[in-house]
């Protein structure tokens, strides 16, 4: 980070931490704290220990209309950026006999390691207990939340890690004001998955039997404030459920703003790496962003961790070139890096290596028509323009 760079953003870490504690002073004097919610986002652990991570705000959101127009979708992603965080709240987790109090930061995320006693018996799911104990709720309600946790099944064959924008959503990353408007105007049933992506994910989880149950990691630099929309989407186009590691977008001396789409991707594989040692995983991006290079530096330094890279084709030529000259690199290190078209294609190849069954051909090309059919059905009309 340039001299200059690191000054700025330490003094507007300095400037955002005093902002935030002086407008917590207020709002704990004047009893403004008020609609108090607890919102854990999915965490993932391992027979020793579990990962939570949540955040304390003031609720905002309002229910999800069916037929919202582009002005209401627009007022709700302005709900989503402008969340009230509570900072220095009181946390209370707990899971079995073990209970462990946090203070929220400044922009009020919680994040802690908790002991796995064994007391959740077998199942994939178990659910951590999470209590706010300071602030209080108007009238002293309780404020609390349940937060569910993955913990893969000793059956699982292998783990999936995966991409979100332009890998299972359309969001026109590469095209700034595409991604904009898609951002601002649209909500989680506007939004348009890739065809057929809800099916080959399910037919990785499921893998060869119905007793694998492959758990799927998505990891993606966009910002916490999306964590909602992006769970209705993955739950309306039925694509399984895992855990979402998104990016804290707050003001960080070592960090300006948000730390690079690279930096903060490659830290999340690393860490799920770490937490599954003893399990292999399938890789899949696209084309549009650094996909392609951060996952084959996680095969150069992993090789015998990861089972196959897929890369959805999302750009021109040039792009794909470069994507071709990675591949190349990957089979020097003995690992696989595909560019492909679409999930169909990414899913005969998972046949041919044994990670699917074939059976699951017929629907996920079946997921793929409908999806095609319904995306020309649904495609966005441009923004209204407003009156003089």
């Amino acid at each position: 980070m340039p001299e200059w760079t690191r000054q700025f953003a330490q003094i507007s870490s300095k400037v955002d931490d005093q902002f935030d504690a002086l407008k917590g002073r207020l709002r704990r004097r004047t009893g403004s704290y008020r609609n108090l919610q607890i919102l854990p986002y999915r965490g993932f652990g391992n027979s020793h220990e579990f990962y939570l991570k949540g955040r304390v705000l003031r609720e905002t959101r309002a229910a999800e209309l069916e037929d919202a127009n582009f002005w209401d979708n627009l007022m709700a992603t302005y709900r989503r950026v402008h969340s009230v965080e509570v900072p220095n709240a009181v946390v209370r987790v707990t899971y079995g006999k073990t209970s462990t109090d946090i203070l929220t930061d400044s922009e009020g995320f919680f994040e802690l390691h908790i002991a796995n006693d064994g007391t959740g018996g077998a199942e994939p799911w178990r659910n951590i207990q999470v209590e706010l104990l300071s602030p209080k709720a108007e009238e002293n309600k309780a404020v609390t939340a349940s937060a569910p946790v993955l913990v893969p099944s000793s059956t699982a064959r292998f783990g999936i890690i995966s991409d979100i924008d332009d890998t299972i959503i359309v969001s026109n990353a590469t095209n700034l004001f595409k991604v904009a408007y898609t951002t601002f105007s649209q909500n989680a049933r506007s939004r348009i998955a890739f065809a057929g992506v809800g099916a080959f994910y399910r037919a990785l989880q499921q893998g060869t039997n119905d007793r694998e149950f492959n758990p799927i990691f998505y990891v993606s630099s966009g910002p916490w404030n999306l964590y909602d929309l992006l769970v209705d989407f993955m739950r309306l186009n039925e694509i399984p459920l895992g855990p979402i590691l998104l990016q804290d977008y707050g003001v960080d001396e070592k960090k300006l703003f948000s730390s690079s789409h690279r930096d903060h991707k490659m830290a999340q594989i690393r860490k799920l790496l770490e937490t599954y040692p003893d399990l292999p995983f399938i890789l899949i991006g696209d084309s549009g962003q650094h996909d392609p290079e951060i996952y084959r530096k996680v095969l150069e330094e992993v090789p015998a961790r990861i089972s196959a890279i897929y890369i959805r084709n999302v750009t021109d030529e040039a792009r794909a070139a470069e994507v071709r000259k990675l591949a190349e690199e990957a089979r020097k290190h003995g690992g696989e890096l595909l560019l492909l078209k679409d999930s169909l294609e990414a899913a005969k190849h998972a046949v041919e290596r044994g990670y699917i069954s074939a059976a699951s051909l017929p629907e996920i090309a079946g997921e793929k028509r409908k999806d095609e059919e319904g995306a020309v059905a649904a495609e966005p009309e441009p923004p209204p323009t407003a009156s003089p």
